[in-house]
């Protein structure tokens, strides 16, 4: 599973990474990108199953480029990482849209896990 991770902090992107690669993430399948236009010219050139989506980015909300990215990638698996209340508007508007999960922040190890727990029961599922 090829995974991007969006985030203007770095701090944020190596925390993310470190519990990828803790949970069994091959560490060239994790992919990591600073603002919200080179998370899109990533998805152009190389469609990961998963993005993790900061959704305060300095250039584009990432409320706007994850409805994008929904619209062009419809397998795409979107979660939304974000400190904003799960009540806020552009979290609530990337559920309705289609979002997989929505990770808090801080980000923990656990629900990293529960989530690709999701994912895989989601694969193997009877179609």
């Amino acid at each position: 599973m090829d995974v991007l991770v969006v985030d203007d902090a770095e701090s944020v992107r190596n925390t993310v990474r470190a519990i990828l690669e803790e949970i069994g993430v091959p560490a060239d399948h994790i992919h990591e990108v600073d603002a919200a236009r080179d998370a899109l010219t990533f998805c152009d050139l190389r469609s990961p199953d998963l993005v993790l989506l900061d959704l305060v980015l300095p250039d584009i909300p990432g409320e706007e480029i994850g409805a994008v990215l929904m619209e062009e990638a419809p397998d795409l698996r979107l979660v939304p990482m974000t400190a904003l209340d799960p009540q806020d508007g552009r979290v609530r508007q990337l559920v309705a849209l289609g979002a997989f999960d929505v990770l808090e922040k801080p980000i923990r190890q656990r629900e990293v896990e529960a989530l690709f727990e999701e994912l895989e029961e989601e694969r193997h599922a009877p179609a």
